[in-house]
């Protein structure tokens, strides 16, 4: 049997997995971000750099994080909706977690960052990346054409039986 155009759109298909990922991603994202933007003193003691609390800079950059981490928390409720319409979406938002991993690494690796906790972080971000490829839904192979594209019906008898 061939699926519905709406059953394909509206994710009839397996992405329940998919959407439980992308809202726990959803809900850390914002948490983190709401923690970078008003409890930024905080945040040292999380990835434990070795700056003073009173560094403006520091702050500042906390506190941009936390708007970013917003951003994107918003990004993953969205994508969570409907995973389907928003591959675009999905591509960045499987982006976000790799790179965030990958600068752990390099924070960790030249002592920016506690190398315990940036390696915690890294591994967790890598694994939610592996976790993307693993229940990423899978397109449908027999897609049945958008109404407005089907051909006009016509008198004719058509030329294969109708499965």
């Amino acid at each position: 049997m061939v699926p519905r155009y709406a059953d394909a759109v509206n994710g009839s298909q397996e992405v329940g997995g998919f959407r439980v990922l992308l809202a726990a991603g959803a809900i850390v994202s914002v948490l983190l971000g709401v923690w970078g933007l008003f409890l930024s003193g905080a945040l040292h003691i999380a990835l434990g750099p070795a700056v003073e609390e009173s560094n403006r800079g520091f702050v500042g950059m906390a506190r941009l994080l936390g708007a970013g981490m917003l951003a994107i928390g918003v990004g993953y409720a969205l994508a969570a909706v409907h995973p389907l319409r928003n591959r675009g979406l999905l591509v960045v938002l499987f982006l976000a977690p790799l790179l965030a991993g990958i600068a752990l690494v390099i924070a960790a690796a030249k002592d920016e960052i506690a190398p315990a906790r940036g390696a915690v972080f890294a591994v967790v971000d890598l694994a939610y990346c592996l976790l993307y490829f693993r229940l990423y839904p899978k397109p449908l192979s027999e897609m049945v054409p958008r109404p407005d594209e089907r051909p006009e019906p016509t008198d004719e008898p058509p030329d294969q039986p109708i499965k």
